[in-house]
């Protein structure tokens, strides 16, 4: 039987390939200094967005993986009372105590100043009401999972954002608080490790076009100077033979 963090990995490496490796991903452009240093290539920033989706994948795994009575709810993009289409990243039903969780997933913690004031309208002003709609008699729980971290003691910028989120009423927590409210054994070590395997994983198949062309090209220009010594030594042979039959008729 597999442990839970062999499941983990294969479960993460098996969404990276799905959701980070099978597409394109937007390559740098000419404009920019890494373009000018190593030409074409998928950019990092395209990566780290597609891994966002990486990120909800797993949350949601860890629901499903939850031993407690808790059901993963429908999550995405909906259309509220309204008519207004707003998206809840993750949504969860804990049903012993009849609480409905609703996280926003954010794997960068620093989120833009502009943009927290919109966040917090978002899920207090409007996501929580309609939840409270569909559930009546439900607690709502609504706040922020800042999934890229697995405690609060590992940051050393983002704070002030968190400390914003906060005293707005909107809860930032980190992969420790939440794997543990869903009682799954997961520690900082085995978090790290499987950022670091991922991180290989997709730089490591995405080699520069340019660089392999490079050495194709260089493996094609070996190939034929090798080609071109050998025609050498075949002219220099024949050379040798004709020589010999022309000594051969001048003795007869």
């Amino acid at each position: 039987m597999m442990t839970f963090q062999q499941q983990l990995f294969e479960v993460a490496l098996d969404f990276t390939n799905k959701l980070v490796l099978n597409g394109d991903a937007t390559p740098t452009k000419a404009g920019s200094v890494k373009h000018w240093l190593k030409g074409s290539e998928p950019s990092d920033q395209a990566y780290s967005i597609k891994f966002g989706k990486v990120g909800e994948a797993l949350a949601q795994w860890f629901i499903e993986q939850s031993p407690n009575s808790v059901e993963l709810l429908s999550c995405g993009v909906k259309k509220m009372s309204s008519g207004k289409k707003k998206d809840f990243d993750l949504l969860w039903r804990d049903t012993t105590t009849n609480t409905i969780f609703l996280r926003e997933l954010k794997g960068n913690i620093e989120l833009d100043s502009e943009k927290l004031p919109a966040t917090f309208s978002k899920m207090r002003g409007e996501l929580q009401p309609e939840l409270e709609k569909l559930y009546p008699g439900a607690t709502i729980d609504v706040g922020i999972l800042n999934w890229s971290i697995f405690s609060r003691d590992q940051l050393t910028k983002g704070l002030s954002h968190i400390k914003k989120c906060e005293q707005a009423g909107v809860p930032v927590e980190h992969m420790k608080e939440f794997t543990e409210r869903l009682n799954i054994p997961l520690t900082q070590e085995c978090w790290h490790d499987l950022g670091r395997t991922l991180g290989k994983q997709t730089w490591s198949t995405t080699e520069p076009l340019a660089e392999h062309i490079k050495q194709l090209e260089e493996q094609q220009k070996n190939t034929q100077d090798y080609i071109k010594q050998i025609e050498e030594q075949q002219k220099i042979t024949q050379d040798y033979i004709k020589l010999l039959e022309e000594q051969l008729k001048a003795k007869k």
